[in-house]
């Protein structure tokens, strides 16, 4: 499948292109003409952003189903790979302790130096040091999802050093 079953080879559609490289700035006399340009050109991006969402998700599909990567004209593929996130599954827990791994105080309950807090609000490395690993796997939890990867394809023949083969018999 290199895309002209649909439409599309390997760039984008010359329509969308042009008419994205026609919008002229210059002709927008109002600021209420660049308003409307501006939303118009926000919901064109939150669209190509969906669509390049639900794109992906086909790939992972596709590739899951033949089990083969997709090799692209640019040497690169496409495989799919994991992605690791981990999410604390108790705030309370967590903060109790980290209070009481830290003798009482609340310092590694701000962020920065030290600190274990960031946006997601805990970051679990610094926790898990803190805290031990036992506790740690009772209050965090790992997940690994699917996620799309370009790279370039890794396959070569590779050939083994006579001297690490054994003898023939």
């Amino acid at each position: 499948m290199d895309g002209s079953d649909i439409g599309f080879t390997e760039h984008p559609s010359p329509d969308i292109a042009q008419a994205l490289a026609a919008i002229d700035l210059e002709a927008a006399t109002s600021g209420l003409a660049l308003y409307h340009l501006h939303c118009s050109a926000r919901e064109v991006s939150r669209r190509a952003r969906d669509l390049v969402t639900r794109i992906e998700a086909a790939v992972i599909e596709h590739i899951e189903a033949t089990g083969a990567d997709v090799e692209l004209p640019t040497g690169q593929r496409w495989y799919v790979g994991t992605v690791t996130r981990t999410h604390c599954t108790d705030d309370r827990a967590v903060a109790a302790a980290v209070i009481e791994a830290s003798g009482g105080t609340i310092d590694h309950l701000c962020s920065g130096e030290g600190g274990v807090l960031a946006a997601s609000p805990w970051k679990h490395g610094s926790v898990r040091g803190l805290i031990g690993e036992a506790l740690y796997s009772d209050l965090f939890r790992r997940e690994e999802v699917a996620d799309l990867k370009t790279g370039v394809s890794r396959r070569e023949l590779r050939q083994t050093s006579p001297v690490a083969l054994p003898p023939p018999a």
